[in-house]
């Protein structure tokens, strides 16, 4: 969902050192944006009568208070910036036509069960780089047209379950996540692209991606992995990105991707510093074969390369039919 920009229509007042919302807003503004001010409370009445309001943006204010039915008023409210501000909760009586909202880079520390009732057309949250620790069970359950749930950067220790199956992307990133259990991700078959990275993984349960038939990208690498049970990825069919560095991994299963049918590109070492992740190639030949058969292709970065070896070299790797 593409972000609208200000429109002639459009009540523009940013950086300009406010400190509270303007009484001289005309109340027919269909767009607000007062971004990079000094803003640091919302009244319940500073947006009374704004009926007509689809877009508001109070991001980079130092905004740490916003008042019990301060949003009451804007019943047609789509897209609702609060980032880069000092909350730590998620305003109570959200509009409930609201299809955007960005909170990220505050300081939220848990989700309650009530934050987002009723929010039923909301497509994209961002709560990413917050201080999230706690996230009530079915937080997330009215959230039946979300396709983008941004939760990077928190200190989550599970993933939630509550997550509706229309979601198209789920960023968990640079989380404290240990394991990712069986039914972690039930009926999620809309679901492209999932982000696991950089949490403190270890252990991944049978079936735990099995409803994710749909899956394009998926990402574990800078994690603590010892192995990989293909059973926990059988029914991902239409894989094309696999990153894996920056794990304790030294070989695969071989029926890891036998069920996957589009060409797969494998990040198998990390770009930034080198091939650092080694293998032992003997027990990978399955894997050069479907390279040769060209269903795999190696890369780091955007380039292709060749898996380093603890047992020798790649190319040289001779494996018997």
């Amino acid at each position: 969902m593409a972000s609208p920009t200000p429109s002639s229509g459009a009540y523009y007042n940013e950086n300009n050192g406010l400190t509270s919302v303007p009484k001289d807003i005309d109340s027919i503004e269909s767009e607000i944006w007062l971004s990079r001010n000094s803003i640091t409370i919302v009244r319940s009445d500073d947006f009374s009568g704004f009926i007509w309001c689809k877009c508001l943006s109070l991001s980079t204010n130092g905004l740490a208070e916003i008042e019990d039915g301060a949003f009451r008023s804007l019943i047609s409210l789509q897209f609702l910036w609060l980032s880069s501000n000092k909350l730590t909760e998620v305003p109570f009586g959200l509009p409930v036509r609201l299809e955007g909202l960005w909170m990220h880079r505050n300081s939220i520390r848990r989700i309650r069960a009530h934050d987002f009732r009723n929010l039923v057309n909301l497509r994209v949250l961002n709560l990413g780089h917050n201080e999230i620790t706690q996230i009530a069970e079915g937080a997330f359950t009215d959230l039946a047209m979300i396709e983008k749930i941004l939760m990077s950067n928190n200190s989550i220790t599970s993933v939630p379950r509550s997550i509706h199956r229309s979601v198209e992307q789920i960023n968990l990133d640079s989380n404290l996540i240990t394991r990712i259990r069986t039914g972690d991700f039930s009926g999620m078959n809309q679901c492209h692209n999932l982000y696991l990275h950089s949490n403190k993984i270890s252990e991944i349960e049978d079936e735990a991606f099995a409803d994710l038939v749909n899956l394009e990208l998926l990402r574990l690498d800078n994690n603590n992995l010892e192995t990989l049970n293909s059973a926990a990825f059988g029914n991902i069919h239409h894989l094309k990105e696999f990153w894996l560095q920056n794990n304790h991994l030294t070989t695969l299963d071989p029926a890891m991707f036998n069920n996957t049918f589009s060409p797969l590109g494998l990040f198998m070492s990390d770009a930034d510093f080198g091939n650092n992740s080694t293998w032992w190639c003997e027990t990978l030949c399955w894997l050069k074969e479907k390279e040769e058969a060209g269903q795999i292709s190696f890369l780091r970065g955007d380039q292709e390369y060749k898996p380093v070896c603890l047992d020798g070299d790649w190319d040289s790797l001779q494996c018997c039919k």
